[in-house]
């Protein structure tokens, strides 16, 4: 089998907890590279900050949730941001 079809017919898939992607911004993009989906959790981001997850690469659908929305919704924020959603899907690969 030619090994361009081996490769569009696997799916590579991790997870990785973040623990704020200030500290691991450089390593998100790495996963990025070579993987097809990529599942985060604890990002610490802001709503404010989500648009900025598109700009790690135009090769991703980006699918994100902030764990502030209700910290910032209740009035003054304490301490560091927490929790937090996000999915990368590849456009390149076609998942059936």
């Amino acid at each position: 089998m030619d090994s361009n079809i081996t490769d569009n017919l696997c799916i590579r898939v991790v997870s990785f907890n973040l623990h704020g992607y200030k500290n691991n911004w450089d390593f998100l993009q790495q996963l990025l590279s070579s993987n097809n989906i990529v599942f985060v959790q604890e990002l610490w981001f802001y709503d404010s900050e989500l648009p900025l997850l598109s700009m790690l690469s135009n090769d991703f659908i980006v699918y994100a949730q902030s764990g502030m929305t209700n910290a910032t919704q209740e009035g003054m924020i304490r301490g560091r941001p927490f929790g937090g959603e996000l999915l990368f899907l590849s456009v390149n690969h076609s998942v059936i």
